[in-house]
């Protein structure tokens, strides 16, 4: 046995541990209330859901987007401002499958525990929705962190509905969504969520959601902020959802 000096062995300072990354995302509150996923948006009325908006950056459409929930859907409320003087939609499911990225589009990646970031392409979930001016309920696909992770495809949305209402002439396009929580449920990955998602959907639980809107297609992309680079889930642009009453 021998002694021995600390100083000798750690040196003049102990190694630090790194500090952590502050989370600097906002919560954005989503009431609670049973949304009939029509296009038509009376029912979103009197609502205490707070408003997210994406305006600046390249392109000129912006969109102001709003959430509620109760146990069977989380629901988005997507509604065009104005400003926008051209468009590009989508005439039918089919053209819009063959390249969804080509056209005035709403993404919204879905990071329930905010701890893909940009680990993967697709978050969670990433259900794409296009607006349309003749009330057409399936331009939409999603990809999945855990089983499409690079296609965009219609089968991960079968039990979630979805509805458009509005023109573009009068800047009055809508996309209304109710996003089953169970087509959640089935991308996570369950080594992050072992338990499943269902258990924990509840008052107060907080989840990520970065959403992503196409102006013309891909190349007029932006996230909250105007940029065009997601936000990692902890960054002033980021944005969580929060289940209230």
């Amino acid at each position: 046995m021998a002694n021995l000096l600390l100083d000798g062995i750690l040196g003049d300072e102990p190694d630090k541990l790194p500090a952590p990354t502050p989370d600097l995302s906002l919560p954005v509150r989503a009431s609670r209330s049973t949304i009939a996923v029509d296009g038509n948006p009376a029912d979103w009325e009197g609502l205490k859901s707070d408003a997210v908006e994406i305006s600046g950056g390249v392109g000129k459409l912006s969109c102001r987007i709003r959430y509620a929930w109760d146990d069977d859907y989380l629901y988005f409320l997507v509604r065009e401002l104005p400003g926008d003087l051209a468009h590009k939609e989508a005439e039918s499911a089919t053209q819009y499958l063959e390249n969804p990225w080509d056209y005035e589009s709403i993404s919204f990646f879905i990071d329930v525990d905010n701890s893909n970031g940009n680990d993967g392409p697709r978050g969670d979930l990433n259900p794409l929705y296009g607006f349309s001016s003749a009330g057409r309920r399936d331009l939409h696909c999603a990809g999945s962190h855990r089983l499409h992770p690079y296609l965009c495809v219609q089968e991960l949305l079968q039990r979630s509905p979805v509805a458009t209402g509005g023109n573009q002439a009068d800047h009055s396009r809508i996309i209304e969504v109710g996003l089953r929580w169970q087509d959640i449920e089935g991308s996570v990955d369950q080594k992050r969520l072992p338990g499943g998602l269902l258990p924990v959907v509840k008052l107060w639980l907080r989840l990520g959601s970065e959403p992503l809107l196409l102006d013309d297609g891909y190349d007029q992309r932006r996230f909250i902020g105007g940029t065009s680079d997601r936000p990692n889930g902890k960054d002033p642009n980021s944005r969580d959802i929060l289940l209230t009453e």
